[in-house]
């Protein structure tokens, strides 16, 4: 979290580096150089790394989340396919790691009841797949009948997002 202080009072300034603010500014308030100043902040949060956590016999593991592809469950397994074209798993269910990825930084698209996707990864998509790129490599992933639908609409949900982000 980054704070940007906004304040009348200049007296307290020595009392915020207790609390290491990210910016100050006084007022009246530069209207431009808030703007200014919240992109960068905005840029600086974008930059900070953010990672999966899972249990996996007894041990605790995390994966930074801007390298894994997609997660694939099989029988009760959650797989983890990360960038490097190098895997990972525990025991679990793909509906919580849904859930739990739903207030990340990363889109993760919903394609099957087996595959949660990155966004970020994804190449080409028509009505019935998508394409992702792992490492160079290019593998198609099915997009089930009943999410077909749901998965175009997010698709152009996200593309709208990271065109704006950007």
């Amino acid at each position: 979290m980054l704070f940007i202080y906004i304040s009348g009072y200049d007296k307290y300034l020595k009392e915020l580096f207790e609390v290491e603010p990210f910016r100050f500014l006084s007022k009246p308030l530069d209207k431009e150089k808030f703007r200014r100043y919240f992109k960068e902040a905005c840029h600086r949060i974008g930059e900070t790394e953010v990672f999966y956590q899972f249990k996996f016999n007894k041990k605790i593991q995390k994966v930074p989340l801007k390298d894994i592809v997609y997660f694939e469950s099989r029988n009760r397994v959650v797989h983890i396919f990360l960038q490097d074209r190098s895997t990972a798993y525990f025991y679990g269910k793909l509906n919580n790691v849904e859930k739990e990825l739903a207030n990340s930084r990363k889109y993760f698209l919903r394609i099957h009841q087996s595959f949660l996707v990155n966004y970020d990864y994804i190449t080409k998509m028509n009505f019935f797949n998508i394409t992702i790129s792992m490492n160079g490599k290019e593998m198609e992933l099915k997009i089930s009948e009943d999410r077909q639908k749901e998965v175009r609409r997010q698709l152009c949900t996200m593309a709208a997002g990271k065109a704006v982000i950007e």
